[in-house]
């Protein structure tokens, strides 16, 4: 059996001449390498492109014009528009009861004889208001 102490001390790998001298300086320049600068193109399209998507859907947003509700009305087709009333179930007392008038103003109405009904603005808002409220 072989001890450890018998087995000879000799170095089998050699370092070149000069190896550790040059080390350091082999180092630093891998490191100091700069790195490539990004190119614009990729640039533009990792930050100017989605800005711009962006830019170009809130500009497509906020460009429709607001209607007013004659303006809304206006655009339904008067056939529809008769269609509807028909069918929801709206008589003379529910619009008499949603809308404050006067007794020669109602009766007129349910004979049909009125025109034009005229109403204050505080009734207009009354009017709506209500309507809001059933709607909600």
């Amino acid at each position: 059996m072989i001890r450890l102490d018998e087995i000879p001390k000799k170095t089998p790998f050699e370092a070149p001449e000069g190896y550790f001298d040059k080390l350091p300086g082999r180092i630093q320049a891998r490191i100091a390498t700069p790195e490539p600068a990004m190119a614009w193109g990729r640039m533009a399209l990792r930050y100017a492109l989605p800005v711009t998507v962006l830019a170009v859907a809130a500009f497509f947003l906020w460009s429709r014009p607001e209607l007013s509700p004659e303006e809304m009305l206006a655009r339904v087709d008067s056939e529809q528009l008769v269609a509807y009333l028909q069918e929801a179930d709206l008589n003379t007392d529910d619009l008499l009861e949603a809308v404050p008038l006067e007794p020669a103003e109602a009766e007129a109405i349910e004979q049909g004889t009125m025109e034009e009904i005229t109403l204050d603005d505080l009734d207009l808002d009354l009017l709506i208001d209500e309507f809001d409220s059933v709607g909600k």
